[in-house]
């Protein structure tokens, strides 16, 4: 995806969290002895959004930002793989659209080495 269309993507998605449950999720995820999603990206934003020591706006702007962060460096590291080919979803494109897309891809022959 383009960078802003990406970036748009993320905002909405993180904004989107607290109405999906998130703030239950982690409080009870905290309370675990899996120690697996206390790495998720926000888990600790959110957490403390959930326990009332950090703003819920303030929470939403951290996971932004780290889930940018995260995008970008994952970008970089797919464009170091060469072997890899890169598909361009439109900011319009459906789900559905784009993965037949993928699928018409990974069917495709491959080209001769």
């Amino acid at each position: 995806r383009e960078r802003s269309d990406l970036h748009h993507r993320i905002a909405l998605r993180t904004q989107s969290m607290p109405a999906l449950g998130v703030l239950d999720e982690v409080a009870t995820a905290a309370t675990t002895t899996n120690p697996a999603p206390t790495c998720a990206i926000g888990f600790s934003d959110f957490l403390a959004a959930a326990r009332g020591t950090l703003p819920l706006h303030d929470a939403i702007a951290a996971v932004t930002i780290a889930t940018r962060q995260y995008a970008k460096r994952q970008d970089s590291w797919f464009r170091r793989e060469s072997w890899m080919s890169t598909i361009t979803a439109a900011p319009d494109e459906s789900p559905d659209h784009l993965a037949h897309r993928i699928a018409a891809a990974l069917s495709a022959p491959s080209p001769a080495v």
